[in-house]
């Protein structure tokens, strides 16, 4: 059974993923949809950093 997720990781996640958008948008870089969605599931808590990043790995952009 996965761990769950503490109140003080889905604050860092959410920072992280927040600052990740920003800093593409200040370089006029626009998000697929797609990355989006799979970094708002991990900012939730939804999915672990390993799933994280095997859904990035083998997403179809």
């Amino acid at each position: 059974m996965p761990e769950k997720t503490t109140e003080e990781e889905l604050k860092q996640r959410r920072k992280d993923v927040n600052a990740a958008i920003s800093s593409h948008a200040i370089e006029g870089i626009t998000l697929h949809s797609t990355t989006l969605k799979i970094l708002e599931e991990y900012a939730k808590g939804s999915i672990s950093l390993e799933k994280f990043n095997t859904l990035m790995d083998n997403a179809e952009l």
